[in-house]
């Protein structure tokens, strides 16, 4: 500690406590720079979101190693800037010419004459532009014409010149990399104030120490013999470093890495897989082909594909993992009667009304469901053949996006699940809760977690009950009434008991709460409420009740560390909360023994499981950081001039190569879920998607030919709808929960019929689904003759998006939002200007001057956009989004977009329907809200046509009576 002048009462930081902490400075130096409106925030603000510089910074901090070595490099002239884009144009085409495609049309055109043959060292951009002036008509052979076709486009879109923007960056690189330095040193002589240390630093600190190569860094270096590193494809710059100053300050150490760098799936935590691939060159390797946990089968399987997925697209740079020349062989050879890998298209063959998403996860469901006790898999580990039991399966995710739709399948088939992840600690329900409770003993008029808290397991009360108090106003007002005794509600038996349960409680432990801490307070209330036996009763009781006691296991170290007072405790979790904070749920192994396991697939690195489920046609968005820290380039900020949407050379080339290391981690990331099989494997998608990743198109390509490894299977939506509805109807879902030891005896059938009103859900309803009771599914009438390349849905997504940010005043920034929302999609260049072009035609009429929108927004005092709503109506708990609200002197004004096809905008019914969902909006602004509203306009964007409605009390009167209605007849 001496050594790097360390003080030795510095204490380190857990990951919590290191992310709120960067959290509050971060904030804290981007306020300074604003109120002070200084230099360099308003210049960076031309290019970059507030919430984007705290994700540079962010970022920053944790490539602390990679920035040092990059800071020195940064471009900081305009010579030096035009070397390194000239450089990395090179380093493109050259990637360009590698590719086999190139390489085997080089070949071909030599082949028929229309070349020379071509010395990979000489060809220029030119030269390739020179190849690609052929006369398409030269070229017989039909498939090289279509090859030759599909390399001319590629190449088209692979810039080669130095643009006019390019000489501005430099000024954009110095300006970032002084507000990054300014924080980072800002930030480090906070952490010394408060003798504080993280994990960033603890790495850069033992760097410097062993880079100091002093005579105490040398006797610690050698203080190792052999220096084992597993898991070495997962390695980073920052972890590589250590290993290279530990071999410098003792040559003889013996080093010994393990690692497969087709499982290098950790990129978004720094790994960079280069490392291995540049060590693999240097050091004597030995390759184990020898497969240990799969059937012979799979790996036949694995041998066939994925030398043709790696190879396509294939750059020949060092982040890319080549399948091995040698196969990997099988030690379990045992003959199965079925191939066993299923490959499954579903086909849209309906107007459905359920996404792909769900439809998937009803297939898997019925497919788990047929499997189970009725197929027959060969065990490896045991050496036989037994029936599949739901303990085999797993369904390996590549996010958490669509996971509750899996989940919901599986349920309303009685099949017993566990999820792994998903949801963070702090979020899960039993946590919630408690937190909740917690919130409204320190303040009764926080009514969302009032509310929350009479509805949970705690207390149970129903949304009859909800309603009764809400008669009088507002929910917290008919609480402290019923508190104080000054009114007597009509309340069922089971709702009154636990009412005046919630009333000892609350006054009790409000009286006590000056005197207790955090933990105290936590722990009465799980004995009071007798929490413990209520979610031993709940499905995956265990594993709340190890949550809940991992929470107070919490709150019992945060105040052993610090006195904790109830709103301290509240405070930190809800900060954890806000910096998305990893707090895994508590371990435990029962609640898994027999039931399916859904997790993602980076969860499952290191695991198998008898029988895989892989969903394979998720969609993932380009997502690029803000800076990028290149050890050869330097800092390279990520933005477009928002004049006039350009990009300099190598932010473009950047990205572009960004996007070649994604599909490449891709590949891995299915390689490492494909593999994770041990008896069965099913990989699902969909059908001719418009939208998919790069695994599913190449299988997709790759199983046309059929092969004996594997056995395909062509679905529909209606086929999977009908069966799994027929399932549904004929299965008995019911979950059988073990007694436990804890639960008391006496309470007995008592628990179970106090925590009856949990299922009872709220009577939730959206404007949007009021008006489909109303009016039935009619309106935004599918694809249409606009020939747009994303289905009509996702069109609508991108323009309310781009809405919500734009001023209506400047069409050129529209244009930016629509492209800077685009890049997220896997769409050809032409086909995204194409859509852009196209939304603009509709959006171009908003500035008119006598347009009816332009006009309320130029005589508006505020326009607010994505206003979102809710509250209790006619009997409903009502939620929606307001596209647009236009406030005017004395009232306001609601405007709705819609993006329906033409023929929508002339449908008289269409239209009414779309008046009943604004009539909703305008009843619960007026009733809830309180402000005035005038009128609600629809507006067709793609017919610039507005329908405008005056809202008058016999309007707000009709919305309540026929929501009334609809809570009477049940929905």
């Amino acid at each position: 500690m001496d050594e790097i002048e360390i003080p030795y009462d510095y204490r380190i930081m857990d990951e919590a406590e290191e992310n709120v902490m960067r959290d509050r400075f971060i904030s804290q130096y981007l306020n300074n720079h604003l109120l002070r409106k200084s230099q360099i925030i308003t210049y960076l603000l031309r290019f970059y979101s507030v919430a984007s510089l705290r994700s540079m910074l962010n970022h920053a901090w944790e490539n602390y190693f990679l920035l040092r070595q990059t800071l020195e490099k940064a471009p900081v002239d305009e010579e030096k800037y035009l070397k390194n884009a000239k450089e990395l144009l090179a380093t493109r085409v050259i990637a360009f010419l590698s590719t086999p495609e190139m390489r085997d049309l080089l070949s071909k055109l030599v082949e028929l004459g229309l070349i020379s043959s071509p010395a990979m060292s000489w060809i220029s951009p030119e030269k390739i532009d020179e190849i690609f002036s052929i006369d398409v008509r030269k070229i017989q052979d039909k498939e090289v014409k279509v090859l030759f076709k599909k390399l001319r486009e590629v190449w088209k879109k692979i810039p080669v010149n130095i643009t006019e923007c390019d000489a501005a960056y430099v000024e954009i690189t110095r300006c970032v990399k002084d507000f990054i330095i300014e924080f980072l040193e800002g930030y480090r002589r906070e952490l010394d104030k408060r003798g504080l240390l993280d994990f960033v630093r603890m790495e850069i600190l033992a760097i410097e120490f062993l880079a100091s190569g002093s005579e105490r860094a040398v006797k610690f270096s050698k203080k190792f013999k052999f220096l084992l590193v597993d898991e070495f494809q997962d390695i980073n710059p920052t972890q590589y470093a250590l290993i290279e100053h530990l071999e410098k300050n003792n040559p003889g150490i013996v080093l010994f890495f393990v690692g497969d760098e087709k499982q290098s799936i950790y990129r978004f935590r720094g790994a960079d897989v280069t490392i291995m691939n540049e060590m693999k060159k240097k050091l004597e390797t030995l390759d184990l082909n020898t497969n240990y946990r799969s059937v012979r089968g799979l790996v036949d399987f694995q041998n066939y594909i994925f030398p043709i997925i790696f190879e396509k697209g294939n750059t020949g740079l060092n982040f890319e993992a080549p399948y091995p020349d040698k196969k990997i062989v099988a030690s379990c050879q045992e003959k199965l009667p079925v191939p066993p890998v299923e490959i499954v298209q579903i086909e849209k063959d309906i107007e459905a009304k359920v996404s792909f998403p769900e439809i998937e996860a009803k297939y898997i469901a019925l497919r788990i469901k047929e499997m189970v006790g009725n197929a027959e898999i060969f065990r490896v580990k045991e050496f036989k053949f037994d029936t599949v039991r739901y303990g085999d399966i797993a369904i390996l995710i590549r996010n958490y996006r669509h996971q509750k739709k899996y989940e919901d399948a599986l349920e309303k088939l009685g099949i017993p699940f566990y999820s792994i992840g998903g949801f963070g600690f702090y979020d899960q329900p039993e946590i919630k809760n408690l937190i909740s409770f917690m919130r409204v003993i320190l303040n009764l008029d926080d009514e969302p977690a009032l509310v929350g808290t009479l509805r949970s397991s705690l207390f149970g009360v129903s949304d009859k009950a909800l309603m009764e108090f809400a008669s009088v106003g507002k929910i917290v007002s008919g609480i402290k009434q019923y508190l104080s005794g000054e009114k007597n509600f009509e309340l069922d038996e089971s709702d009154r008991y636990q009412m005046e349960k919630f009333k000892e409680m609350y006054c009790s432990l409000r009286e006590k709460l000056p005197a207790v801490s955090a933990p105290e307070l936590l722990q009465d209330i799980i004995l009071r409420a007798n929490y413990i036996p209520v979610l031993a009763r709940l499905r995956g009781g265990n594993q709340r009740i190890a949550n809940v006691r991992k929470l107070l296991n919490i709150a019992m170290e945060w105040d052993a560390n610090s006195s904790l007072s109830p709103i301290e405790f509240i405070r930190r979790i809800g900060m954890y909360r806000q910096v998305q904070v990893r707090e895994p749920e508590a371990n435990i192994l029962s609640e898994a023994e027999n039931s399916v396991k859904i997790m993602t697939i980076h969860k499952s690195k290191g695991l198998d499981f008898p029988v895989v489920i892989l969903p394979l046609s998720y969609n993932l968005q380009n997502r690029y950081p803000e800076v990028l820290f290149d050890p050869v380039y330097g800092i390279l900020p990520i933005i477009k001039y928002p004049e006039s949407d350009k990009e300099p050379v190598l932010v473009s080339l950047a990205k572009g190569m960004e996007r070649l290391k994604e599909n490449a981690e891709e590949k891995r990331i299915f390689y490492v879920g494909a593999t994770r099989a041990s008896s069965y494997l099913i990989i699902i998608g969909e059908h001719k998607p418009r939208l998919s990743n790069v695994n599913w198109k190449l299988l997709t390509e790759i199983v046309n030919y059929q092969k004996d490894c594997y056995q395909t299977l062509s679905l529909t939506y209606s086929k999977i709808q009908d069966d799994f509805e027929s399932m549904c109807r004929s299965t008995d879902v019911v979950f059988k929960v073990k007694p436990s030891e804890k639960v008391d005896k006496k309470v007995g059938k008592d628990f179970l019929e106090r925590i009856k009103p949990v299922k009872v859900t709220l009577q939730r309803i959206t404007a949007t689904e009021y008006a489909a009771k109303l009016f039935g599914d009619i309106g935004f009438v599918g694809s249409d003759e606009a020939g747009l390349p994303l289905p009509p849905d996702e069109v609508g997504s991108v323009i309310h998006k781009a809405l919500s940010w734009w001023d209506y005043r400047d069409l050129n920034q529209v244009r930016n939002y629509l492209r800077k929302i685009l890049e997220g999609y896997y769409l050809p260049r032409e086909q995204k200007d194409g859509l852009v072009a196209e939304i603009l035609k509709w959006m171009t009429p908003l500035l008119s001057c006598d347009n009816k929108i332009a006009s309320l927004i130029r005589e508006a005092i505020d326009v607010q956009s994505e206003v979102e709503i809710s509250g209790f109506l006619g009997g409903f708990f009502v939620e929606g989004v307001i596209d647009l609200l236009i406030t005017q002197r004395e009232h306001s004004i609601i405007v709705d977009f819609k993006t329906d096809n033409p023929a929508s905008a002339e449908n008289a019914r269409v239209v009414e329907k779309y008046k009943a969902q604004l009539d909703v909006y305008a009843a619960l602004l007026r009733e809830r809200y309180k402000v005035k509203v005038k009128s609600h306009i629809v507006y067709f964007l793609r017919t610039a046509k507005a329908y405008e409605t005056t809202v008058t009390d016999e309007v707000v009167k009709k919305v309540k009576e026929k929501l009334r209605k609809l809570t009477i007849s049940g929905r």
